[in-house]
């Protein structure tokens, strides 16, 4: 019985490492930018963002925010009810990031994953990005 339990643990520390290697320190994005996206927020391509009206939102907020997000499993898709299109900088790349208007995840258009901040921040988080976004119009 104790080989089980020895495989068990191997394969748990297997899948796990896998679920993290690769992920991105939300954290240390820089240069987040809210745009007016509307229903074209899931279609528009991140090059063509460069002629959109944009507000730049603020670093320290956003770091607050994602400082500690969980990335969710690969067989999770979550349903969408609209999204705040943004942009941001990891690692010297733009990236297109959808947020989720309600359900507090949000979906990195590069690496094809969804990751999820803590449930007691999802109500700051949204009224923050609403306030942002009105600033554009």
């Amino acid at each position: 019985m104790k080989w089980i339990e020895v495989l068990v643990i191997i394969i748990l520390t297997v899948r796990a490492y896998s679920d993290v290697q690769g992920q991105v320190v939300w954290k240390k994005a820089q240069s987040w930018k809210i745009y007016n996206g509307g229903d074209s927020s899931f279609v528009v391509s991140l090059d063509s963002l460069k002629t959109h009206k944009y507000y730049q939102l603020n670093t320290d907020s956003m770091k607050y925010f994602l400082d500690s997000v969980a990335l969710l499993p690969s067989t999770v898709q979550p349903a969408w009810m609209g999204a705040y299109l943004t942009t941001c900088i990891v690692e010297g790349e733009t990236r297109k990031v959808l947020i989720s208007y309600y359900a507090g995840f949000f979906y990195d258009e590069k690496d094809k994953r969804y990751y999820q901040i803590p449930q007691s921040k999802k109500g700051n988080w949204r009224n923050y990005l609403d306030a942002c976004l009105i600033s554009i119009q």
